[in-house]
């Protein structure tokens, strides 16, 4: 049995239950309390949150010992790109380097809640995703329990995304632009299997990962790229609520809010033998980034700088950086315009042959059907890559098809998103 029929059957039984009944979330009486108990919904059961969010459906015990949220999202797109020379992979021979189409970029699922006690939480989620290229199969991403002890702390295990990029780790559709930045593309932790433990106070945060390392989701323990890694991330935040840094985007009457993070990641390769037996060479690889974040009624500002070292045991090694600064404004209640500058510096002895630095600039606006609530958003933007990507050691020359970024060998590639999202 597949992994969506187990969880439908396990939603069915809980349904089906007499030990369990129904609950709709009374204060939902307009459009737009209702728009954002779905979103709500969808996001609920982070381990930042000291508390289960309240949706609009769920399924309980009615003690609240036992309790079962389901919650997605979908994100529909139009896509245009214009390209020169683009590489003629199969012999062919084309007419031009346009290319567009309809993709559904990612259609998620999550479960969420908690088991015996309010503090025993969980969470599920897994999905569908052109983006990512497995259209056709269902991937599993989030699976993982958390622990809420009285003091603030927590502690977390199973499969997430280890606390490095805050652009990472912010969800899909609580982006500013349609997707994350082509910076974040290369540099991005992923998905990890390992165990956390944090803390969360009023103005303070840490967490620190025991992980298989960036970007190892659904792999068995014998064939991990990384023998161990570690993470640890400290935020300052020094005006509002921890539930304003959830998203980019702030909306228009909110009070000011300001976030600084300091994160910190270091993994090695190559000393356990995996399965199959393959010669992996010994690697350590250290990733830090530095990111602030600065919003208010109607406005918002982030930046980061990353920074990686990648030490091979013989031969030298490699430092690349990246860096990113976006930001938004809200030209009325539902329309919000926005840009973003984001470049990667490619270490020169790594013997690319395209550009040593990789810059885009994307411009664009959102507007949300319901406001303040980002349950039903339409965005549309540009993406301008000034360099070429060619075939360089980060970029690759492969497609990031998120970012619509394709192979070529020359300056100048433009694209084009139109993307609908509904969130459940």
């Amino acid at each position: 049995m597949s992994r969506t029929s187990i969880l439908a059957v396990l939603a069915g039984a809980a349904l089906s239950s007499g030990a369990f009944t129904t609950a709709s979330a009374q204060t939902s009486t307009t459009d737009k309390d209702r728009a954002y108990a779905a979103e709500l919904m969808a996001s609920s059961q982070k381990a930042t949150s000291a508390a289960p969010s309240t949706g609009a459906f769920k399924i309980t015990d009615g003690s609240g010992n036992y309790v079962l949220q389901v919650g997605g999202y979908t994100q529909f797109r139009y896509v245009m790109n214009w390209r020169d020379n683009p590489p003629d992979l199969a012999g062919g021979v084309h007419d031009s380097g346009f290319t567009s189409g309809f993709e559904a970029t990612r259609t998620r699922i999550n479960f969420s809640g908690n088991v015996v006690n309010p503090d025993m939480k969980f969470r599920i989620e897994g999905g569908w995703s052109d983006a990512e290229g497995d259209g056709s199969n269902f991937t599993l991403l989030d699976a993982y329990g958390h622990y809420h002890f009285n003091n603030g702390m927590y502690l977390k295990w199973g499969q997430f995304k280890p606390a490095l990029l805050r652009e990472d780790s912010i969800d899909n559709p609580y982006q500013l632009a349609a997707d994350r930045s082509i910076t974040d593309a290369v540099f991005g932790q992923g998905w990890s299997q390992g165990v956390e433990l944090g803390w969360m106070g009023d103005s303070f945060g840490f967490r620190f990962d025991f992980t298989d390392g960036l970007r190892s989701q659904n792999q068995a323990y014998s064939a991990q790229d990384a023998d161990w890694a570690l993470t640890a991330r400290l935020d300052w935040k020094w005006a509002g609520d921890w539930s304003r840094f959830d998203d980019f985007t702030s909306f228009r009457n909110s009070d000011y809010a300001g976030l600084l993070g300091f994160a910190g990641h270091y993994q090695q390769t190559g000393n356990t033998a995996t399965t199959p037996a393959v010669s992996t060479p010994q690697a350590g690889l250290f990733e830090y980034t530095i990111d602030a974040s600065a919003e208010g009624n109607g406005w918002n500002l982030y930046a980061a700088f990353i920074g990686t070292h990648t030490e091979p045991d013989q031969g030298d090694g490699f430092d690349d950086f990246g860096f990113e600064i976006q930001g938004g404004v809200f030209v009325t209640e539902q329309a919000e315009l926005f840009a973003r500058w984001d470049m990667i510096l490619i270490d020169e002895d790594r013997g690319a042959s395209a550009d040593e630095d990789f810059n885009t600039l994307t411009f664009g606006a959102n507007y949300y059907v319901v406001p303040e609530s980002h349950a039903a958003k339409f965005t549309a933007d540009v993406l301008w890559y000034l360099n070429e990507p060619g075939n360089n050691a980060l970029v690759g020359g492969g497609a990031y098809t998120p970012q619509a970024l394709q192979p070529s060998s020359d300056d100048n590639q433009l694209a084009l998103r139109f993307q609908f999202q509904l969130m459940f």
